[in-house]
């Protein structure tokens, strides 16, 4: 058997629909009716909304005929753990057409009100990185799909073609440089590549490239950092 799990908010490119066909099952988490959803899983932008993201992959999913293989598995606070609130769960589901729906419960996480908070943290306080964001690093990891393209595993997989597998090295090595110089933070602000100590943080973690607006000077202590090296 092999299967997917998933919140839906993946893009579904032509290469994610392909690795679809090839499942046997695909589970897509959904935490109660849209507040509740929303609730749970808070988005980092104010743009998105989890709950008709994840309805959309649905109804994507069997606009590929991929219907019979959807699983909905919902995870419910105790507190709307009550024969109403789920059954009008179900219903939304059985409306689409879906059957294979469960549901049991999760402990709410309440503790964690800011999404990325802890990014902003590790790139304000001076620390040593030497190596960059583990997306930048050549070589690392690769993946291939059912059509022989390699990709990128770290990056995200649309756009991440690096080439296929009759490819010469020298060309799959240099499509990942030119990924690099196109979207790695650091290397587009200026005053990071006039930082006298760049080697010494790298601009921080790229997974928050959007939270910083793909400026990551403008949080770093420079100052600080200077004299963390000096030391």
């Amino acid at each position: 058997y092999s299967g997917m799990t998933t919140n839906g908010t993946v893009e579904l490119t032509h290469a994610v629909a392909e690795a679809l066909h090839a499942l046997d099952g695909i589970t897509v988490s959904v935490d109660g009716l849209k507040d509740d959803h929303n609730r749970q899983r808070r988005p980092f932008r104010s743009d998105i909304d989890p709950y008709d993201t994840t309805i959309a992959f649905i109804e994507a999913v069997q606009d590929l005929g991929l219907h019979d293989k959807i699983h909905v598995q919902g995870a419910f606070p105790d507190h709307l753990l009550n024969p109403e609130y789920v059954s009008r769960f179900m219903r939304t589901f059985l409306e689409m057409g879906i059957s294979k729906v469960v549901y049991g419960c999760i402990h709410p996480t309440d503790a964690i009100r800011k999404p990325n908070s802890s990014y902003l943290k590790y790139l304000t306080v001076p620390s040593f990185r030497n190596e960059p964001c583990c997306k930048y690093r050549i070589g690392s990891v690769y993946s291939v799909d059912p059509s022989n393209t390699i990709r990128d595993a770290v990056w995200n997989w649309a756009g991440a073609e690096l080439g296929t597998l009759d490819s010469e090295p020298s060309a799959i090595h240099a499509r990942q440089l030119a990924m690099i110089s196109e979207g790695f933070p650091c290397l587009k602000d200026d005053k990071c590549m006039a930082c006298p100590v760049i080697g010494a943080c790298w601009g921080g973690c790229v997974n928050g490239v959007t939270l910083i607006n793909g400026r990551p000077s403008l949080f770093c202590d420079q100052k600080a950092l200077m004299d963390k090296v000096a030391e």
